[in-house]
C-alpha cells in the first residue's frame, strides 16, 4: 500500500489540526493499509502525545533527530527524512514559512498535498511573526503551481485563495453517528479552542459581561490551551464576571464537554473551517458566530444557529440573550443543528480522501 509523509507543527498538541489528523490517519492505516510516517517540528517523545495515534503510525520529532545530527541544518533535515522514507505522497499540515519552502522545494520531486488550516487573513502576535506570514503566503502565490494540491476546507476558503489546484476537504467527525443528541437543560454556554489572539475571547468575555447581567444564573466554560500572555483571567477579574467564568486545560473527551453545555459561541477572527462547531452540532447544540468563513459555511443564520458580524458584540449578546430566553426556539434551532452534519459523515470523507490517494 502507499506511504504517506505527513509534516506538522507540534503532533503532542491538542488543537484541532491534530484531532483531524489523529482521526483521519488513523482510519487510513485501518482500513486501507496504508503507511504512514508524521513529521513533527516541534517538541520530543518525552512529550505526551494528547491524542491517541495507532501504534502502526511511526511519529518522529525532529528535534531529536537534530540533537543526534547536530552538523546538519533542520531545514536539511527535513528533506533527508522524506528522501529515505520515500513518499508517495507529502502532505504539508503545517502552515509557516519553512513548511512552505519545503512543500515547494519537495513539490519537483513528490506529489505535495499542502493542507491549509488557517485563513488567508490570520494573523500572529508578532511583527516579525507576521512579516514571515506574509512571505509564505507570496511564496505559496508565487510557485502554488509547484505543488500538486491546495487544500482547502469549505468553499468559502477556495474563494479566498483562488488558486487553480485547489481540491476541498471537509474536517469529519470523529464520531460516528447518530449520538445521544438529548441536550440536557444546563445553565452552561460554551467556548472550546485554544487562547489565541485569533479566537476573539476578548470579545467574548466583553459579550459575556452584558449577558450575565441579564441571567446572573449562567455560566461560560471555556475550554483550551491556556495563554498567560493574554491575560484573560485578569480581563474577566476587571469586568466582574469571575464568578460565571471558568477556564479549563483542553480535554479527550469531548463529550463530556458538550453534554454539559447548552450553547457554543465561537468569536473567533478568522477561522478556516471550525470543528468545534460541528462537534458542538453533533450533540444538538446551536451555535452563535462571528461571520468568520469558518463559521458562515457551517452555520446558516436563524436555522441552526445564529451568525454575527464582526466587532458587534452587542448584537451577539442580544441573540444569546435571545437563546436562552426562547426554549422554543432553542429547541427548533437544536433540531436543526444535529440534521446539519450528515456531510461530515467519517467514512463518506475518508472515502473522498483514499480517492485521492489512490489518484497520484
Amino acid at each position: 500500500m502507499k506511504k504517506l509523509f505527513y509534516l506538522v507543527p507540534d503532533i503532542n498538541h491538542s488543537g484541532g489540526v491534530n484531532r483531524v489528523l489523529s482521526t483521519r490517519l488513523n482510519f487510513l492505516v485501518n482500513k486501507y493499509a496504508y503507511t504512514v510516517l508524521i513529521l513533527s517540528f516541534k517538541s520530543t517523545s518525552k512529550q505526551p502525545v494528547f491524542y491517541d495515534f495507532d501504534t502502526k503510525i511511526k511519529i518522529t520529532y525532529l528535534e531529536e533527530v537534530h540533537h543526534q545530527l547536530k552538523k546538519q541544518s533542520k531545514f536539511g533535515l527535513c528533506l533527508k527524512i522524506v528522501r529515505d522514507f520515500n513518499p508517495n505522497c507529502v502532505t504539508i499540515c503545517d502552515n509557516g514559512l519553512n513548511a512552505t519552502l519545503l512543500a515547494i522545494i519537495l513539490g519537483s520531486k513528490y506529489n505535495v498535498l499542502y493542507e491549509r488550516h488557517n485563513s488567508r487573513t490570520i494573523r500572529e502576535k508578532t511583527l516579525f511573526n507576521n512579516i514571515k506570514l506574509k512571505i509564505s503566503i507570496l511564496l505559496l502565490d508565487v510557485f502554488v503551481k509547484r505543488i500538486y494540491a491546495f487544500i482547502v476546507l469549505n468553499e468559502e476558503e477556495a474563494k479566498s485563495w483562488r488558486y487553480k489546484n485547489t481540491i476541498i476537504r471537509y474536517n469529519p467527525l470523529w464520531n460516528d453517528l447518530p449520538l445521544n443528541t438529548k441536550v440536557e437543560k444546563s445553565k452552561v454556554v460554551l467556548a472550546v479552542g485554544r487562547q489565541a489572539i485569533e479566537k476573539g475571547y476578548d470579545s467574548l468575555l466583553s459579550i459575556w459581561k452584558d449577558v450575565v447581567k441579564d441571567y446572573p444564573n449562567w455560566q461560560l466554560h471555556i475550554y483550551g490551551a491556556k495563554d498567560s500572555t493574554l491575560g484573560l483571567p485578569n480581563m474577566a477579574k476587571d469586568f466582574g464576571i469571575t464568578n460565571s467564568v471558568k477556564f479549563f486545560n483542553p480535554i479527550k473527551d469531548i463529550e463530556a464537554i458538550y453534554t454539559s453545555g447548552r450553547i457554543l459561541l465561537n468569536t473567533s477572527v478568522t477561522e478556516a473551517f471550525g470543528l468545534t462547531i460541528i462537534e458542538a452540532m453533533s450533540y444538538g447544540l446551536p451555535v452563535v458566530a462571528f461571520n468568520n468563513n469558518g463559521a458562515k459555511s457551517l452555520i446558516k443564520h436563524n436555522y441552526n444557529g445564529f451568525l454575527v458580524d464582526f466587532k458587534k458584540t452587542d448584537k451577539f449578546a442580544i441573540q444569546l440573550k435571545y437563546l436562552i430566553a426562547n426554549e422554543k426556539e432553542f429547541e427548533r434551532l437544536s433540531v436543526n443543528a444535529i440534521k446539519s452534519i450528515d456531510r461530515f459523515n467519517l467514512h463518506a470523507i475518508m472515502e473522498d480522501w483514499h480517492k485521492l490517494y489512490k489518484s497520484l
